[in-house]
């Protein structure tokens, strides 16, 4: 498969705006908002919160190449204090070789339990990886969602629409698409790159619009993105607080790869 349903990499790390606090920074990306936090012991690791929005939430921890402190196969556990709340995180998901490792897809309400924390750690095997005292913490939350609203209005999704359940796609949308898809146009330039789109769905779960909020890096792959999930996905369609089916828009995310010569 030349194509996978998956979160664009990292993009290369800048120096953080302040967001309210010395130690915490916000990066707010083409197509992400991210929280970033330097390490207490006053080498380059960090700690990314990414959110993209209307859609997932990424851990990411960084090293600083004198220890390869990330091991596949070995879980990471999360601790924030106070209240103790631990988290035992999946195997590595994604190394990059600058030392950037995603370790986790979060649930939505980790940002409610790191709001009101002031301190975090990350261990494995008893080996603390990353520690920090933590200031700010609940106004850094908040303009990471507040980043998040400000892109989702960006990008025409009512963020306001009050629902029980969001739209689900009832298949793998990268389960949808084969590298006979690929455009002719992007091959022959070489580009290969991920689209963000917005899909608009009715009462029934069909696509009725979809719109490149985030370009792929070339116009047919943003085109084609469009094309073949309006005509191939299908969902059930978003609730509203009542149970009843409601139109909605989400945001989704499709990665072309160059097919391998």
């Amino acid at each position: 498969m030349a194509l996978s349903f998956t979160a664009l990499l990292l993009a290369a790390l800048v120096a953080p705006q302040e967001s309210g606090s010395a130690r915490w920074g916000i990066n707010k990306g083409v197509e992400y908002c991210s929280l970033i936090r330097r390490a207490d012991r006053g080498d380059y690791s960090s700690l990314l919160v990414r959110k993209v929005p209307g859609a997932g939430l990424e851990l990411w921890l960084t090293d600083t190449g004198r220890a390869p402190f990330f091991a596949p196969g070995q879980p990471i556990s999360l601790l924030l204090q106070p209240g103790n709340v631990r988290r035992e995180l999946p195997t590595l998901l994604r190394r990059l070789d600058d030392g950037r490792a995603l370790i986790a897809h979060s649930p939505p309400e980790f940002l409610d339990q790191l709001a009101g924390a002031e301190a975090v750690s990350f261990s494995r095997s008893g080996k603390v990886l990353f520690e920090a005292r933590l200031s700010g913490t609940a106004k850094a939350v908040a303009s990471l969602r507040n980043c998040e609203q400000t892109k989702l209005r960006e990008w025409g999704v009512d963020a306001s629409l009050a629902l029980s359940r969001p739209a689900v796609a009832k298949a793998n949308l990268g389960a949808l698409v084969s590298d006979s898809d690929y455009p002719s146009e992007a091959l022959a330039d070489g580009k290969g790159g991920q689209v963000t789109a917005r899909l608009d769905i009715d009462v029934c779960g069909a696509v009725t619009g979809c719109a490149a909020v985030a370009s792929g890096g070339h116009p047919a792959l943003d085109q084609r993105t469009c094309k073949v999930l309006s005509e191939r996905a299908r969902f059930e369609p978003a609730l509203d607080l009542k149970g009843a089916p409601a139109a909605s828009s989400i945001i989704v995310r499709i990665t072309w790869l160059l097919p391998a010569s």
